[in-house]
């Protein structure tokens, strides 16, 4: 549980079990909240099924006889999950944000010192680029490659190399 947050999942091979239980399981929690006047908002609630199954079987689980909405695609901790298992969504997120600070950092390029350009890029970018990134490290060779491409952009400001080298 965090904050105001709190995520339920199950690993199971038959939809249909894993949805009793999961079921069972947000009964309990509403009996919970019922007992303790604490109100959970089944309208902000998401389901998801992540499955590489091309006819995925999504069975509905409901919180106070309300339908929980399916998702393909959900954000929790900074990591964006997808139903069919890929990591393309995060993985072009990431991309975004850093080569938006990227291009912030190469705006400085010639105002700045290589060590100062350097901090900047531990600072701020590298860590988007690896953040759980033990999570999401199955994501395919094309998109590492990406990943790594960023890394380049980020090596040519701090050195002032020019693009191909």
């Amino acid at each position: 549980m965090y904050a105001d947050d709190a995520t339920l999942f199950i690993t199971y091979d038959d939809p249909f079990e894993a949805a009793e239980i999961i079921q069972h399981n947000l009964d309990l929690a509403t009996e919970w909240a019922n007992k303790w006047l604490v109100k959970f908002n089944p309208t902000k609630t998401e389901s998801m099924v992540v499955s590489r199954k091309k006819d995925k079987i999504i069975p509905i689980v409901q919180i106070e006889n309300i339908d929980i909405k399916q998702v393909e695609q959900h954000k929790h901790l900074g990591v964006t999950l997808q139903s069919n298992g890929k990591w393309s969504y995060h993985i072009e997120e990431i991309k975004t944000k850093a080569q938006k600070r990227i291009d912030v950092m190469r705006s400085y390029m010639h105002k700045l010192d290589r060590s100062s350009l350097e901090q900047l890029y531990l600072t701020y970018i590298r860590p988007i680029l690896e953040y759980s990134d033990t999570v999401w490290d199955n994501c395919t060779y094309k998109e590492k490659d990406e990943i790594e491409a960023i890394q380049l952009a980020a090596a040519r400001v701090i050195t002032g190399a020019k693009k191909g080298t």
